[in-house]
């Protein structure tokens, strides 16, 4: 089987609803599995489905929110990101998953990047061109949240399927 993203091929439809790891995944089937496996919290997924969908959910956010600037329709960008949103956490477990770690570690980016946003409601981003200490707690949050999810996303998969003994 070709491992290549963008190679053809039947949709592999009882593949994608498995509980393994799809590192042979096409297009199509990365950015189609985190919807069917959405509501699990079991199963794995390797680094290639969560690239991809990290990379077409910020591709879209950010077209949205560039034709959505102003206007009436400006909130569509953050129901868009709302919505997808739970996919890609889910997403995020299944990784952790095939780390051989706790899906419970997928709240620590999430958890730090409400962290930030808290601190920049707390205070102001600026005051006179000084920033406020919130505003560096913001940054320092997001910081950590961006790092701790490139190393979920970026460790090699510690999880070996089982291998039958016919002894």
């Amino acid at each position: 089987m070709s491992t290549a993203l963008f190679s053809k091929g039947p949709c592999r439809v009882e593949v994608m609803k498995g509980f393994d790891a799809m590192p042979d995944a096409n297009l199509q089937e990365c950015l189609q599995r985190p919807f069917y496996l959405f509501a699990r919290g079991k199963g794995r997924a390797c680094r290639k489905e969560i690239w991809v969908f990290a990379i077409f959910v910020t591709a879209i956010t950010s077209i949205l929110s560039h034709i959505y600037r102003t206007g009436d329709w400006t909130f569509i960008p953050g129901v868009v990101s709302l919505v997808l949103a739970v996919p890609q956490y889910a997403l995020t477990v299944r990784r952790l998953h095939d780390l051989k770690l706790s899906g419970w570690l997928a709240l620590i980016p999430w958890g730090l990047s409400f962290a930030a946003v808290g601190f920049l409601l707390n205070g102001e981003m600026s005051k006179g061109g000084v920033a406020t200490p919130s505003a560096y707690g913001a940054v320092i949050c997001m910081i950590a949240a961006v790092v701790t999810q490139l190393v979920v996303m970026c460790v090699p998969s510690r999880y070996k399927p089982p291998t039958a003994n016919n002894s």
